[in-house]
């Protein structure tokens, strides 16, 4: 999710503008894998025994984190304790450890050699 090479809203990036692709084609096709996203997330949550969890690693420094970044993610986590923001490597870091400490405490998981 995101914009290439620190692009911003419809303002084409080089990474993309060098091969042709004009900003509203870019934008068509970011929202269409938004979409399959949502469907995939959708089809996850009717398993009750799948746990998604979901990291938005510096999503909130994108200019339309708000309205798409962010509410994608929260939709595909399975719940708000599985859906995490992570700022910096830190943040990354702690969200790792929680999700580590959540399924080492979770009696569903069982780990095999």
């Amino acid at each position: 999710y995101g914009y290439p090479n620190g692009g911003s809203g419809l303002q084409p990036s080089y990474a993309w503008s060098k091969y042709g692709i004009d900003a509203q084609t870019y934008e068509k096709a970011d929202l269409a894998l938004d979409e399959k996203l949502r469907n995939v997330c959708s089809q996850l949550k009717k398993d009750e025994s799948i746990t998604v969890y979901t990291i938005g690693f510096d999503v909130m420094a994108q200019p339309d984190a708000e309205t798409r970044g962010k509410p994608l993610l929260e939709y595909c986590a399975t719940n708000s304790k599985t859906f995490f923001l992570a700022a910096d490597n830190n943040d990354l870091s702690a969200a790792f450890k929680k999700i580590a400490k959540s399924l080492l405490n979770d009696p569903k998981v069982k780990l095999v050699e």
